[in-house]
């Protein structure tokens, strides 16, 4: 079957995110992700994923919510930048 992919442990605030780029490969396989906090729409911080240019699917992490992809090759994904409304708050993503 696939093989889980393991990912850095992260943690997001005010100002944070990730990018895309050309060159970045992200291997296929199973995505597995526990958000263990709530970031709502409105504060950024969404896990939006994306393949050849086009948005295939956009998560808003909720607390205690694990997030099961299967990643075919080509598909990448990103986090969207924090803004000022999560003040404080932080959005930790544990990969499993």
């Amino acid at each position: 079957g696939k093989q889980p992919i393991r990912e850095p442990n992260r943690r997001f605030g005010h100002r944070s995110y990730t990018l895309l780029h050309d060159e970045t490969r992200q291997q296929p396989g199973v995505l597995v992700l526990l958000a263990l906090d709530d970031m709502p729409a409105e504060r950024g911080g969404q896990i939006v994923f994306m393949q050849h240019g086009e948005m295939l699917g956009r998560f808003t992490p909720m607390r205690n919510t694990l997030l099961l992809v299967v990643r075919k090759r080509g598909v990448r994904y990103f986090v969207q930048y924090v803004n000022h409304r999560a003040g404080e708050r932080a959005l930790r993503v544990i990969s499993a």
